[in-house]
């Protein structure tokens, strides 16, 4: 048995016709060797790339156990955003002077209990009236207004005095709900998303007489 290199860099046997591809250690005599699935190359992934950098240079090494505080410093931030969705003021329940209207009529005084949490934020408030045929009349929204009167010895329960709401002409005579949805803004990030706190108000019940 003769074994020696071609010029391909392989070992052969010429007395049985075998060789074997030393780049590749794969035997053949005669049929197809499947290069491309020995040259498969599996990629490092990305983060594993970049640690093995930073880890090859001084300066890596120097402060790479530094990088964990650095991105929870970047993240906290965010998350703190994002979960902060607390309303600045909590609705409880409320009342409509009169309790008894008419299509048209305006000047009605609300006046809600609420709950309130210390802050103040941007907000808008969205004011809807459902008469007794379930016709929603919408008032649009604008920027959120009413002023909080703390009860006394508790700075954080009190009342809430919104503008004076005004009834459609065309509302139907019966029953009638009044509600308020409020959209607060109170960081950055709710501001940046248009992602507000939302908080909808429980019904204040009333009646409608032509």
């Amino acid at each position: 048995m003769a074994l020696g290199f071609d010029q391909t860099h392989r070992y052969v046997d010429s007395s049985y016709g075998w060789h074997r591809d030393a780049s590749q250690g794969l035997y053949r005599k005669g049929f197809p060797v499947d290069h491309g699935r020995a040259r498969r190359v599996v990629k490092q992934p990305m983060t594993a790339r970049l640690i093995d950098r930073l880890m090859s240079c001084h300066i890596g090494k120097q402060y790479f156990f530094f990088i964990p505080q650095i991105v929870a410093l970047l993240i906290l931030p965010f998350a703190w955003m994002a979960l902060d969705r607390t309303p600045p003021l909590i609705l409880h329940d409320g009342t409509i002077t009169p309790a008894i209207v008419r299509p048209g009529q305006s000047g009605i005084q609300v006046e809600w209990r609420a709950k309130f949490s210390g802050r103040d934020c941007e907000g808008l408030s969205q004011r809807e009236v459902v008469d007794a045929r379930l016709n929603l009349w919408p008032q649009l929204a604008r920027a959120r207004k009413g002023n909080f009167i703390a009860d006394e010895g508790n700075p954080n329960e009190g009342a809430v005095k919104t503008p004076a709401l005004a009834i459609p002409e065309q509302i139907s005579a019966g029953p009638a709900t009044y509600r308020v949805t409020q959209f607060y803004y109170c960081n950055w990030l709710q501001k940046k998303l248009d992602w507000p706190i939302v908080q909808t108000s429980p019904p204040i019940r009333f009646e409608v007489v032509k």
